[in-house]
């Protein structure tokens, strides 16, 4: 069914313009036509050619027939579409489009969306409704929805705070700025008691069992590396996990909803090494009788040496009951023959490295999809990058929450991650219990096609640089426009890690995110890193709101309006790269994956992205390009390459 262009507004612009169009045909071509036979017929007469006269008479009949069918033409469209569609009120509309109606037409869409949002009070809703603001044209109504959305932002504020004092997350009850590290000496400590022969360890828990609020918490067993065996308190405590756990508080994440026990090994944790599973077996004892471990959700995990220790104690201390491992740095292709394939293809795994070769044990026990792999990171970098990475932005380590669920919300959440990304997000492509209508981008362009065309835009503007930035985003857009289709707004969408380039030929498939059917596609943070990846330039985490805050990206432009092509706008964790810089204008047009659209390319005047309350900023690029910032050659486990912001063209793939 044709849509209804009366509730369209976007439709209805265009419509307006062809309107234009047709009325400047229906009065142009009766004057061209008059003007043409004129012609011919003088100069039959001035020549008294009869020739020429017996051939104005032939082509008059032809020319009166073209202009009749071109004026026609819209009569003719509008008989198809009102025989196809004849609900569709496409005369009705065409006929009285105006500036006024397409004024309307957006108010109505804004009415909608403010009226759905003042009705659940939702955070995301607000969003929707606080994006489409900016395509409202009437002056007095945006000023009145300003005011409701003002309004309804501190409503919503006070509802979450309250929802955040007295409902709380899973293990809000437990006071985890009482939990620290503490040391023993080997055959020293409260788990002396359960073996006498134990190794120096560390716990990670309250001096008081009280601050768990008689909450059963989770353990984790915790294997250090080769380099930790002989060091002395101070170096094991700054090491791995200790050191990570340690600093928590300085990556803004929520608290680790866990009991944590370090054992100090002898060189290796294998068989031959009983000292270290009687000291874990002790500490394992010791703290389920003093803090009530729940005993459904014990977890080994381990670094370098400790990670090849994770899958050998899985299968020499099955008694533990794991309900989950984690390797990190692990070189083990395979463990245990037959029967470790057997038992770790049932273990709940996950696995991190710096090497891509450390995937093919995840390969063998059938659980590729739970390897990462940190091209570019060192080894020692590992476990931070591994514990405190955060790709959806809602404040949990993404490992926490894998392994405890909802648990690992230990405070709240203070959004609904699962459906918003702050200012640039909104409604997901679908909600929980709900599949979205799949709309695969195969089924509309050949990928290996727009790569190869995507790949030619970057190279004619010159790999590392605006241009190049800039064309791919273009290129994206404007290809895919062609063929009916835009690539899905996805909250923690992405396909710009390791060997991922190009479009991902998932883009469009229902998946599910935070329990919750959504379409796969980026989000705005992934698509920028995605569209500067395609360009050449590799990005780490650091940009737009984070950027602001450590200074990533360099200086901010003093002046809104001195951003350049390649730029990037940051609106509260909302980024966009701009496209260009229409100053006479007064606007910038740019793109960017939004939420409820997906990715676009719009044009913005500067008042629009500054009268609001959103802090706008426009950040200067040029450190990227230059390969000469701040942060290019720093290392992070959101970075693709190590050492510089330029990707190396060995790297690229064989069609650029």
């Amino acid at each position: 069914m044709i849509i209804n262009i009366c509730d369209s507004p976007n439709v209805l612009e265009v419509m307006y313009i062809i309107n234009i169009v047709i009325t400047i045909i229906k009065v142009i071509v009766p004057i061209l036509l008059i003007v043409s036979l004129m012609i011919d017929y003088v100069k039959a007469v001035s020549n008294s050619d009869s020739d020429i006269l017996e051939k104005a008479k032939k082509t008059t009949v032809s020319k009166i027939i073209s202009a009749i069918l071109i004026f026609l033409i819209p009569s003719l469209v509008n008989l198809i579409v009102t025989t196809v569609a004849p609900g569709s009120e496409y005369d009705k509309c065409l006929a009285n489009i105006s500036r006024d109606t397409i004024k309307s037409a957006y108010n109505k869409t804004m009415d909608g969306y403010l009226e759905s949002a003042e009705s659940s009070e939702e955070y995301d809703d607000y969003i929707t409704a606080n994006n489409y603001l900016i395509f409202i044209k009437d002056n007095d109504k945006k000023e009145e929805y300003q005011k409701r959305l003002e309004e309804l932002k501190k409503k919503i504020d006070e509802k979450r705070e309250a929802e955040k004092n007295v409902n709380g997350g899973k293990y809000s009850k437990v006071d985890f700025s009482s939990f620290k590290w503490t040391y023993y000496k080997a055959r020293s400590g409260p788990i002396k008691e359960y073996e006498s022969d134990c190794n120096p360890y560390a716990i990670y828990a309250p001096s008081d069992e009280s601050s768990l609020g008689g909450v059963s918490l989770p353990l984790i067993i915790w294997l250090h590396g080769s380099g930790e065996v002989k060091v002395g308190e101070s170096a094991f405590l700054n090491s791995g996990l200790l050191k990570v756990v340690k600093e928590w508080n300085s990556y803004n994440l929520a608290p680790i909803p866990a009991i944590i026990v370090a054992p100090q090994a002898t060189p290796g944790w294998w068989g031959g090494h009983k000292s270290n599973h009687k000291t874990i077996y002790a500490l394992v004892k010791y703290v389920k009788a003093k803090y009530n471990i729940d005993p459904n959700n014990v977890v080994l995990m381990g670094h370098s040496m400790g990670a090849h220790g994770v899958l050998e104690l899985t299968l020499e201390m099955k008694d533990l009951n794991l309900a989950a491992a984690v390797t990190m740095s692990t070189q083990r292709k395979e463990y245990g023959g037959k029967e470790g394939q057997a038992f770790y293809s049932k273990l709940r795994m996950k696995g991190y490295g710096e090497f891509e070769s450390h995937q093919k044990f995840y390969d063998w026990i059938g659980q590729s999809k739970n390897y990462t792999y940190y091209k570019g990171a060192t080894h020692g970098k590992v476990p931070q990058m591994a514990l405190t990475e955060d790709l959806n932005k809602d404040g949990i380590s993404d490992l926490m929450y894998w392994l405890f669920s909802d648990g690992a919300d230990t405070l709240s959440k203070q959004e609904d991650t699962s459906s918003s990304d702050s200012s640039g997000r909104g409604s997901s492509s679908g909600q929980s219990g709900t599949k979205p209508t799949p709309d695969p981008i195969t089924n509309h362009v050949s990928i290996d096609s727009v790569n190869k065309t995507i790949a030619s835009a970057a190279k004619s503007g010159g790999l590392y640089s605006r241009n190049a930035v800039v064309n791919v985003a273009t290129t994206l857009v404007n290809t895919l426009s062609g063929s009916n289709y835009h690539v899905p707004y996805q909250l923690g969408g992405m396909y710009h890690r390791g060997k991922n380039w190009g479009l991902n030929p998932g883009w469009g498939t229902v998946i599910t995110h935070n329990n919750s059917y959504v379409l796969s596609g980026l989000d705005c943070r992934n698509f920028v890193n995605w569209t500067f990846k395609q360009a050449g330039l590799s990005l780490i985490r650091g940009y737009g709101y984070e950027g602001a805050i450590n200074n990533k990206y360099g200086d901010v432009y003093s002046n809104f309006s001195d951003g350049r092509a390649g730029d990037v706008i940051d609106a509260n964790e909302h980024i966009m790269i701009i496209i260009s810089n229409n100053k006479s204008s007064g606007s910038y047009t740019i793109a960017h994956s939004v939420g409820g659209y997906g990715v676009q390319i719009r044009t913005y005047k500067y008042s629009d992205l500054t009268s609001g309350s959103i802090n706008y900023k426009v950040y200067n690029m040029d450190g990227v390009y230059s390969n000469t910032g701040l942060w290019c050659s720093e290392q992070s486990g959101y970075r693709a390459y190590s050492g510089s912001c330029h990707i190396p063209r060995s790297e690229f793939p064989s069609y650029y």
